[in-house]
Formats: structure tokens, C-alpha cells, sequence
């Protein structure tokens, strides 16, 4: 039997994180920088607060009266959905797809530790 290929194979081991205190203009900046779409928002320790994603950003710029110094912690989403980095990848998938969501944060012992997203599923081939 083979073992299942896991979050840890895929996993972008250093995604983008921010207090919940940075301003959205700084968030904004960063992600287009960093290229990606995805962006953790954790307290000093390192814990999991939520996610912010480029689709929550673009939806607050939509808005008359949108703020580029409001603090990011006004668009999170909650981060309801996590793994390890043992999670096996099918598992990631379903949670993907059943949540409707393009990422996973991946923690262990309580801090985050990286990110699964969409993009991450290609370097499989």
C-alpha cells in the first residue's frame, strides 16, 4: 500500500502573513508584490486569525465609500477551514471544493505554517 501524498509536498511554506492591524493599502501592495491571492492574517504568536483574499479586497475597493487605510482585520474571513501538514491531499481537495474556498491554511501546534492553494495542486504534474 502507498502512502498518501500529503499537504506537506505542495504546501507554500512561507505565505504571506499580516497582523490584524496592518492597513488594507499595505495588504493591498504586499499580495500584488508577492503575486498571490491569498493572504493569512495571524496574531504576533503566530496563530490563525482569518484570510483575506483578493477577491475580498477587489470587493471593498467596489464600495463608494472604500478606505485604502482601513485596518485588514474589517475584511476577514474567518478562518474556519485548516490542516495539518499530514493531511493527505485528497482531503484538501474535498475541503477546497465542499467550502467553496481557493485555499487551505495548513497549521501545526497552532501557528500557521504554510498554504495549500489552487495553484499549489499543479506542481503535481
Amino acid at each position: 500500500m502507498t502512502t498518501p501524498q500529503t499537504a506537506k509536498l505542495i504546501m507554500t511554506t512561507s505565505p504571506l502573513a499580516v497582523g490584524s492591524n496592518a492597513d488594507f493599502n499595505l495588504v493591498q501592495v504586499m499580495s500584488e508584490w508577492r503575486n498571490v491571492r491569498h493572504i493569512a492574517i495571524t496574531e504576533p504568536s503566530g496563530k490563525l486569525v482569518g484570510i483575506v483574499s483578493a477577491r475580498d479586497m477587489l470587493e471593498h475597493l467596489s464600495q463608494a465609500d472604500a478606505s485604502h487605510f482601513i485596518p485588514i482585520s474589517k475584511l476577514i474571513k474567518r478562518a474556519t477551514v485548516s490542516a495539518t501538514p499530514e493531511t493527505p491531499l485528497t482531503e484538501l481537495a474535498n475541503l477546497m471544493k465542499q467550502n467553496n474556498i481557493g485555499c487551505v491554511p495548513i497549521e501545526e501546534n497552532d501557528k500557521l505554517v504554510g498554504m495549500v492553494s489552487e495553484r499549489d495542486f499543479l506542481k503535481l504534474w
